[in-house]
């Protein structure tokens, strides 16, 4: 039998995944060598082309399908094939949790060194279309057509223009269409990120759930040419929008000026309605800014929310680090004797602390700083610790403060299975971990959150 050669990148092969792994890549064999295929599922025969070679592994882009999995369902979308929203359109839902459920058991074996972790079953989104409260559409310059305005392209930074999408809801296609079609009039140009000019940036559509908020952004680059023609263009589209019967209810002109990209305006031009966003989490209404962070899956949130509750219990001092506008440590206020919380933005430090007063919660206090920093100042000793931490994770500086502190629970809450199992490999020598919780947040995702208790030994 020939053995297959080391492949070279740009070299095209046939290949049979046959698991998915973490980020949800579809992994096959090339002889003895690990292949990585974005796009892939296991049981599919495809072809892929070799944009990665190192010694024991290689990363591919799939080219083509050439025998589909038995088990694949038809994609709802018409964007699907080219579109980098969603991955797993072709996996039935069901399928989606059971592959989720067992990315996150194997990030704790793996990286956790946790021989028998304990991962319950994933829970489902309430909605799985339709469910996002938040996405931000980028600018492209589209000739000749003029702009393009959309998602980007799966493994590109090319924007394509959508006309459905089935992730937030129905009004924000019409609201993308329509900011297409006026920019594409006005004569502006979109930002090109290898010059670093021009002026559309970033459309960014938040809705809320429960009570009924649509807040339209506009990011934009800063004028150049002298004048205020882009100003003055962008206030005709915030009356445009008005005037369209969508019912958004305030609309915000930001600049970046940046190179970097990120749909986050520095400073703030125009606006008119609304100047914040307002939620209700589990029968509590929460207040935030207009780039806030919240989660953006407001129904399984909710879901989220009472799993930590449950997992934190009654009584005690409560800590929520990387708190933000304070939605988990309010939602358990009325189980703990105080909550006190830690967040680096003193903006959502300041909206958490008119949560709590606006819910009547005297007994929580929120500190603005660097969590690191803020935990060798504070002294107190916690029983219970809530942390949902960004995608990194937690810093070593945290883990080593909390386990000093040793309060008798922690509570972790994760959008990064990987992080959160390599924090957990830190945290078991003085904790043991008693269930993981996964959250479907993002249906037609291989991203998963997940809840993790830790009790004290």
């Amino acid at each position: 039998m020939n053995t297959p050669t080391t492949p070279a990148e740009g070299d095209i092969l046939h290949l049979q995944p046959h698991t998915l792994t973490t980020g949800g890549r579809a992994l096959a064999r090339h002889g003895r060598l690990a292949v990585f295929i974005d796009n892939a599922l296991p049981g599919q025969t495809v072809t892929a082309r070799v944009t990665r070679c190192r010694k024991n592994y290689a990363e591919a882009t799939l080219l083509g399908v050439t025998a589909a999995a038995d088990y694949q369902t038809e994609p709802f979308c018409r964007h699907f094939a080219e579109c980098g929203g969603c991955s797993w359109q072709h996996m039935p839902y069901a399928m989606q949790l059971e592959w989720k459920q067992r990315l996150v058991h194997d990030a704790f074996v793996r990286i956790g060194r946790i021989a028998e972790p304990p991962v319950l079953p994933a829970l489902a989104s309430p909605a799985q279309r339709f469910f996002r409260n938040k996405m931000e559409f980028a600018f492209e310059n589209d000739s000749p057509q003029g702009i393009r305005l959309g998602l980007r392209a799966r493994g590109s930074h090319d924007v394509i223009n959508i006309s459905e999408c089935h992730l937030q809801s129905q009004r924000c296609v019409r609201i993308v269409d329509a900011v297409r079609r006026w920019a594409a009039q006005t004569g502006l140009t979109a930002w090109d990120v290898r010059g670093g000019e021009g002026f559309f940036r970033y459309l960014v559509i938040r809705e809320t759930l429960y009570t009924g908020q649509c807040m339209v952004q506009l990011i934009t680059g800063p004028e150049k040419t002298g004048g205020n023609a882009g100003a003055r263009a962008v206030r005709q589209l915030g009356d445009l929008l008005a005037e369209s019967g969508e019912g958004i209810t305030s609309f915000i002109h930001g600049e970046r000026r940046s190179p970097v990209q990120a749909a986050y305006a520095e400073k703030t031009l125009y606006s008119t309605g609304d100047s914040h966003l307002t939620e209700q989490l589990n029968g509590r209404t929460f207040t935030m800014a207009p780039h806030a962070f919240f989660q953006t899956n407001t129904a399984a949130t909710e879901i989220l929310s009472r799993t930590a509750a449950d997992y934190a219990g009654q009584g005690g001092v409560l800590w929520d680090l990387y708190c933000g506008v304070g939605t988990m440590g309010l939602g358990m206020a009325d189980q703990v004797t105080s909550v006190t919380g830690m967040e680096v933005s003193e903006e959502a430090v300041q909206f958490a602390t008119l949560n709590a007063r606006n819910q009547q919660v005297p007994q929580a206090r929120f500190l603005a700083g660097d969590v690191r920093r803020l935990l060798i100042r504070h002294k107190e000793k916690p029983d219970i610790v809530i942390t949902d931490p960004p995608r990194a994770g937690m810093h070593p500086d945290v883990l080593s403060a909390l386990i000093s502190r040793a309060p008798r629970k922690i509570v972790y809450i994760s959008c990064d299975p990987a992080t959160q199992a390599r924090d957990a490999a830190a945290l078991t020598d003085c904790y043991r971990l008693e269930a993981v919780q996964p959250v479907d947040m993002f249906p037609h995702s291989a991203h998963i959150e997940s809840v993790a208790l830790f009790s004290i030994r």
